[in-house]
Formats: structure tokens, sequence, C-alpha cells
């Protein structure tokens, strides 16, 4: 994990808290997962000192193409408003693999066949682990977040 952490700073140019922050925004935005859970994770890093480099992180992401330019910071902060640069945020996914670990934690664990219990999870079979299953779905599917999300709503 270390391993990727590293080369998203590194292909960015991101420093550690930038990346942090990018991270906590976009899992703080209501398409992207639990908002009501991950916010209290924003929160928590805005009243540890965030809301003083809060301005310059913004100003910094957008020199660096992370976020749009045209998005402008207001009074009160609102994840959902942030517009992301739909290219970092293939190129995160493409460098994490996170999609292919969202489609295997929400697939059933197993089911019955026959009167017998059979795991669905089993990607050893055919992957080396769970990473290589999880780049081997994102490159499948073309590292498309809309498409993902259709598989998604299928497994709900």
């Amino acid at each position: 994990m270390i391993n990727i952490i590293l080369n998203i700073m590194n292909k960015f140019q991101l420093t550690a808290e930038e990346l942090l922050f990018v991270y906590l925004i976009f899992i703080s935005q209501s398409e992207n997962g639990n908002p009501e859970e991950h916010r209290y994770l924003f929160k928590k890093w805005y009243v540890s000192g965030g809301n003083k480099r809060l301005k310059s992180l913004f100003e910094s992401l957008q020199e660096k193409g992370v976020i749009l330019k045209s998005y402008k910071p207001i009074d009160e902060f609102d994840p959902d408003e942030v517009e992301l640069n739909s290219s970092f945020v293939k190129q995160y996914f493409k460098l994490t693999g996170e999609l292919g670990l969202q489609l295997y934690n929400a697939y059933p664990i197993s089911t019955w066949i026959n009167g017998r219990n059979v795991s669905l999870r089993n990607v050893t079979k055919k992957f080396l682990d769970l990473n290589q299953f999880a780049f081997w779905y994102a490159t499948t599917i073309g590292h498309n977040l809309q498409k993902h999300k259709e598989i998604m709503e299928i497994l709900d």
C-alpha cells in the first residue's frame, strides 16, 4: 500500500497532506460512498488544523491540475461542490486498484449450490493475490468509474 501512495504522490507531485486532502474530499463526496461516515473524518482533519491550510491546499491542487480551476471555494465547504479533474480521478483509480477492491468487498462471500456452501470470493485460483485481481478488474472495465458504478448497482 505504501508503494501505491508513493507512486501517486510522485506521479502528480503531491505532498502527503495534499494527497490526504484529496482522499478526504473524494470519500466525503456523496457519489463516492458513505458521506455521513466519511465527512466525520474530514471534519476531524479540519478542526485539527486543516482549516488553516485549506486555501493554500486548494490553490496548490488547482495549480497541479487535480482540482479544476473553475472551482472557487466558498466560506461553507461542501465536498460535493469540489470538482476533481476527471483525468486525475481515472489515473488515481488506475494506480490504486481501488475499484477492484470495492467490487471484492461488495461481492457476496458465498452461496449455496446443490446443498453445498460455495465461496464466491476465491480470487487466488486465477490471481496471485487480491491486488492483482483488483488491477485486473479495473483494467477490464477500462478504469471507467461510471461502468464500475453500474456493476456495483447490480450487486446491490
